[in-house]
């Protein structure tokens, strides 16, 4: 391989998300964003099983399709100057792989994306937990309360209900820690501490699973991946990758929460505010461990590891844009129901409906939109008041959607916890947040804190900068 001078240099963030994968291309010498590229995956899996409506799968082997689709998008003159590589993707979730991946070519999965040795994307969505089981395992020590869909909650599930199929099956990770596996051509994977925290039972002050308690409620602590810190450097590409050069260098997939946290910042007096599927406001917190925060009033709120052993403090909902989704998809249902022809596509719905929505965002209409609960409160539904005869249009509805994602999440973290943290403003990133004006103008209204969109703030462009991460948050520290 030729030599490459410091200014050709480019580096990769990658971002395997809920719905869709993102790519960035970073220039090394000015950090500015070369190339954004985004592809929707389609990897939901429809179950006929009795229980398929709690199950949240997806297929691997379609990500990683979509993936390569994206990266073979980009130029061959660009794609030889990547020199490192970094990857996020969706938390919590767990997908299970056999011995013998590591001789895999990633480049070889199909359109039909299935592949014998890795099972299915169990994600963070996922259902199959109950309340009565998660209350039947051990309690753990970690701060973070465990949930559905969370790694070693979903194993715990397999191993009381279905052993025979984590019997068939070596290794366990999030989707983002497969990829760097599958592209390092290693065996059992390395997790970050980000990821390892969002499974649950691992104790970030002893850094250390919770494996004896763990082995003694009959967990399969064999699946527990080895934990090293943000920003170690997993490996190296064994061979080329789509035109990407053998010896590049792959560092530990991070989470896609601080990977956007990590993007969004300019001030550590800016809050990050991300909507995408679901919805987060985050502020960085000093570093004095998360120990200092356990006694938290809150119990929405949350302490995760960040960058160099600075603290995030996060209120993150289940609702977010799929709300206005499901809304979406149900009036689409409906007009099926009905007999009606298809005449507008999903996309000219969502315009339409926002267009009303934006000349209706003071509705008396009351919408708390949270159909899936929350983590913190499992048992909570959605609700309807206020209901008249004159707000009750299709503007009234979506403009009450959209005030209820924001003003759920601001029950979550409350406009004077952000003051009492220095908050002045916030940062908003993700799709559902930049391209909706209702939830905007409701951000400034609930908080009472300018709002700032930001550009190029998306994770996959996060996981690139944590490249730089050691300087990065020294400069915020400063």
């Amino acid at each position: 391989m030729a030599d490459k001078t410091l200014d050709q240099e480019l580096f990769l963030g990658i971002d395997l998300g809920t719905t869709s994968v993102k790519v960035t291309l970073l220039d090394y010498v000015s950090k500015k964003v070369l190339m954004f590229l985004k592809e929707d995956t389609k990897a939901v899996i429809v179950s006929n099983q009795s229980i398929s409506s709690q199950l949240s799968e997806q297929n691997v082997g379609l990500i990683f399709t979509a993936l390569n689709r994206i990266l073979t998008s980009i130029s061959a003159e660009l794609r030889c100057r990547v020199q490192k590589i970094g990857i996020c993707g969706q938390m919590h979730g767990c997908v299970f792989w056999k011995k013998g991946h590591e001789k895999f070519n990633i480049e070889h999965f199909n359109e039909s994306g299935e592949c014998d040795f890795i099972s299915h994307l169990i994600t963070w969505e996922d259902q199959r937990c109950s309340t009565q089981f998660l209350n039947s395992l051990p309690k753990t020590e970690n701060s973070l309360l465990l949930s559905t869909g969370f790694g070693c909650a979903t194993i715990f599930w397999f191993a009381r209900n279905n052993p025979s199929f984590l019997s068939t099956y070596e290794y366990a990770g999030t989707v983002q820690d497969l990829l760097v596996a599958l592209l390092c051509g290693t065996s059992k994977p390395i997790m970050s501490t980000q990821n390892a925290f969002s499974w649950g039972y691992y104790n970030l002050k002893e850094k250390a699973w919770e494996k004896e308690m763990l082995e003694n409620a009959g967990f399969p602590v064999h699946f527990l991946p080895t934990v090293r810190e943000p920003g170690t450097v997993s490996g190296v590409l064994p061979r080329a990758y789509l035109g990407i050069p053998a010896g590049a260098q792959i560092s530990i997939a991070l989470g896609d929460l601080q990977c956007s946290v990590l993007a969004s910042l300019e001030q550590n007096t800016d809050a990050v505010l991300n909507i995408g599927t679901s919805s987060q406001i985050a502020v960085i917190v000093p570093s004095q461990g998360l120990c200092s925060y356990n006694n938290c009033i809150l119990p929405s709120i949350q302490f995760w590891p960040f960058f160099d052993a600075a603290v995030v403090a996060v209120a993150a909902s289940l609702t977010g844009g799929n709300a206005l989704a499901t809304f979406v998809a149900t009036l689409q249902d409906w007009m099926k129901e009905l007999g009606m022809p298809a005449i507008l596509s999903k996309q000219e719905l969502y315009a339409k409906l926002l267009k009303w929505g934006e000349g209706k965002t003071d509705t008396s209409l009351n919408i708390r939109p949270t159909l899936w609960g929350e983590r913190h409160q499992t048992n909570l539904t959605g609700n309807v008041s206020c209901m008249s005869e004159t707000n009750i249009s299709l503007g009234d509805i979506t403009a009450s959607l959209c005030n209820g994602v924001i003003n759920n999440l601001q029950t979550l973290m409350p406009r004077d916890w952000l003051i009492s943290c220095g908050v002045k403003r916030i940062v908003g990133t993700g799709n559902a947040l930049a391209r909706n004006a209702i939830l905007q103008k409701q951000t400034e209204k609930v908080w009472g804190l300018p709002l700032v969109i930001k550009e190029d703030s998306d994770a996959s462009h996060g996981a690139a900068l944590a490249l730089f991460q050691s300087k990065l948050i020294q400069s915020l520290e400063k």
